[in-house]
């Protein structure tokens, strides 16, 4: 048999109907039970990520696929097994089901990919006094000691500034930490605020936050966990656009310099430009153009900051906004010959996959592209 997705819920719909035959019983079972166990999609996800997906598998299945309350706890279990091995296709941005069982009918091409790495932890801190330090190179604990600042490099990969009397600190000279494209980076400020930066940004702050206010600067994109200090509120810059916060969690995503996106997962901010000012809620999203007003959106926050948990979700994603991502993410160099194909992509790849990996699921949106290198030509 020929599956493919559409022949996939059409089993599913039988067995929730009770007249499967086994055999495509037992199929469903194996294409969800192979996710586990072959290599070709999750050699580079950590088991840690392999159960993260299952649960979002599991939240897709109850948004999308009403089952019916069965009576025995056995038959509930099965019919989310059966269900999970369909949301599996989209979650895996359907290369699944393909790359596991169709491996000699892959599409007809002579595209090459020499495979590239994902990126990783990678900045350089530049000090207010102009010293640098290159850290995915640093090995050592200790970074600073310079009279009451201290920055230490964690085992994780964190980068902590800590201060023992804050008073005695100019606030004035900022500190830079930048990511180049294929890195990333968290740094935790001196008032135990923590920043995770995406590729292709950097964040500008001082060795301590004195005064009655915390103030940083942001370019690309970072997300937040505010320290709670209700007298002393929290500020991030970012091209025109200010997020004011006392304690909060969320997400500011400005590389489009015409567009400035700010996603709150918990707590309140309030968003003020030159022309306008609004408070977001938990679950919506700020959007800042070039000229000041701001526009508000509920979206699914979660899936807007998923790169934080290492993941690529293209929810409907332009083909632009997908090669955006995947050229900072893997370093390549992005060209597009002709008309740039009107396309959406839905799919959830791992960020610490092979780019291999996430152009095979181009491939099967029919987008055609040339890879030489470190270049990706979109035809």
């Amino acid at each position: 048999m020929n599956f493919n997705k559409n022949e996939l819920t059409r089993i599913a719909e039988k067995v929730v109907a009770g007249n499967a035959s086994p055999e495509e019983i037992e199929f469903l079972h194996q294409y969800y039970d192979v996710f586990d166990k072959e290599t070709d999609i999750t050699e580079e996800m950590s088991q840690e990520e392999r159960e993260f997906l299952k649960k979002e598998i599991m939240a897709d299945i109850q948004a999308n696929i009403n089952l019916p309350a069965p009576n025995k706890e056995f038959q509930f279990i099965h019919l989310l097994k059966i269900a999970a091995s369909i949301i599996l296709v989209v979650a895996l941005g359907y290369i699944g089901f393909q790359s596991l069982y169709h491996k000699n009918s892959r599409p007809n091409t002579d595209q090459t990919v020499t495979d590239v790495l994902p990126g990783g932890n990678n900045a350089v801190l530049t000090l207010a006094d102009g010293s640098t330090y290159v850290l995915n190179q640093m090995a050592k604990k200790i970074l600073v000691k310079k009279g009451n600042l201290k920055i230490e490099k964690t085992k994780e990969g964190q980068l902590v500034f800590s201060v023992i009397n804050s008073n005695s600190v100019a606030e004035s000279a900022l500190n830079t930490i930048t990511t180049p494209n294929g890195g990333q980076y968290e740094i935790i400020l001196p008032d135990g605020s923590k920043v995770l930066l995406n590729a292709a940004s950097s964040l500008k702050f001082p060795n301590s936050f004195n005064g009655n206010k915390r103030e940083v600067q942001l370019t690309g994109e970072g997300y937040f966990e505010i320290a709670h200090l209700a007298e002393k509120p929290f500020y991030v810059k970012s091209e025109g656009t200010t997020v004011q916060v006392l304690g909060t969690h969320f997400n500011v995503n400005a590389y489009q310099y015409n567009q400035i996106k700010t996603t709150l997962l918990e707590g309140s901010v309030k968003l003020s430009s030159n022309a306008a000012s609004i408070r977001l809620v938990p679950g919506e999203q700020g959007l800042t153009n070039e000229s000041g007003s701001i526009q508000t959106r509920k979206v699914n926050a979660d899936k807007e900051v998923s790169w934080r948990k290492g993941w690529f979700n293209f929810d409907g994603s332009s083909i632009v906004e997908v090669m955006e991502e995947i050229s900072r993410w893997y370093d390549v160099e992005v060209i597009y010959e002709g008309k740039i194909p009107h396309k959406e992509i839905t799919g959830k790849v791992p960020r610490n996959a092979k780019l291999s990996v996430v152009l095979e699921m181009l491939r099967y949106s029919d987008l055609q592209f040339e890879v030489n290198s470190r270049k990706i030509t979109i035809k």
